[in-house]
């Protein structure tokens, strides 16, 4: 059940003032909290929750900051949540007085699992960062919250599969260096689509983004658009799967866990 509040305010506290005397006044997070506003995130999220039953949801506001540190650190869930217990700047994003409890790890788990898809996340990083530009506390791409190196099974995916991971990394490297170009995509289809549908839709972005990309100076972006174009004009997008994509490679996050990387290429 989701509650009613859809903003998440400060306590009152007797240990307030530490936040600042600790908190330098340009730290990022400090101006990430006092300039961006997050409401937008339980409306987003509300088709999510059971409105009426169930025990209270913790502040799904809340639960998107701690991806969003997540990402922005490169963090676990567990030093994640172990650092945000003792870090001045994490509490005072997370909208928390000093003395508050954390939550487990393993909500911040179940919430990545259960309440939050990669398109919602998408579009919830999308808008924190138009905010940051508009309020001017960062240019494009400064700062880089990266939700694609999840971990990939290691088996043939199908066409539109394939065809819609490299639109949406594309998506996401507009989204970081060249933002005012995103404002041309088209509506993404949906996850039942099938190959017709998810080429058709390739063919609209790549149509609508076009101008922008040659003017955009990028070379990661032209090269992403043109290899796109080039697998969709050839009909070799119909032969790819990431398994035995030629250009993949497996990248580390740590020893033990991997990603698979398809921006790699040989040189």
């Amino acid at each position: 059940m989701l509650k009613d509040n859809t903003q998440m305010t400060l306590d009152l506290s007797q240990y307030q003032g530490l936040y600042d005397a600790i908190i330098p006044k340009n730290h990022i997070l400090r101006k990430l909290k006092d300039n961006i506003d997050f409401s937008f995130v339980n409306p987003m999220l509300r088709k999510q929750y059971c409105e009426r039953f169930g025990h209270p949801a913790k502040e799904p506001e809340m639960m998107f900051k701690l991806l969003f540190l997540k990402k922005l650190y490169d963090l676990s869930d567990e030093r994640l949540i172990s650092s945000a217990q003792t870090d001045m700047a994490y509490k005072y994003f997370l909208g928390l007085s000093p003395e508050d409890k954390m939550i487990a790890p393993s909500l911040l788990t179940k919430f990545r699992k259960t309440r939050i898809t990669e398109d919602i996340l998408e579009d919830m990083l999308k808008e924190t960062i138009q905010q940051a530009i508009q309020k001017g506390l960062i240019k494009s791409g400064t700062i880089i919250v990266d939700a694609t190196h999840v971990e990939a099974a290691v088996r043939p995916k199908s066409v539109p599969q394939v065809l819609r991971e490299l639109t949406k990394n594309l998506r996401k490297e507009i989204y970081k260096y060249a933002y005012d170009l995103s404002e041309k995509f088209p509506n993404k289809p949906s996850w039942e689509a099938d190959i017709s549908e998810e080429i058709a839709y390739t063919y609209e972005l790549l149509a609508n983004i076009q101008d922008g990309v040659e003017q955009s100076g990028n070379e990661e972006i032209q090269k992403m658009y043109g290899r796109i174009k080039e697998l969709l004009d050839t009909d070799q997008i119909r032969k790819i799967r990431s398994k035995d994509d030629e250009d993949a490679r497996f990248g580390h996050k740590t020893p033990t866990k991997k990603f698979l990387d398809t921006k790699h290429t040989s040189p």
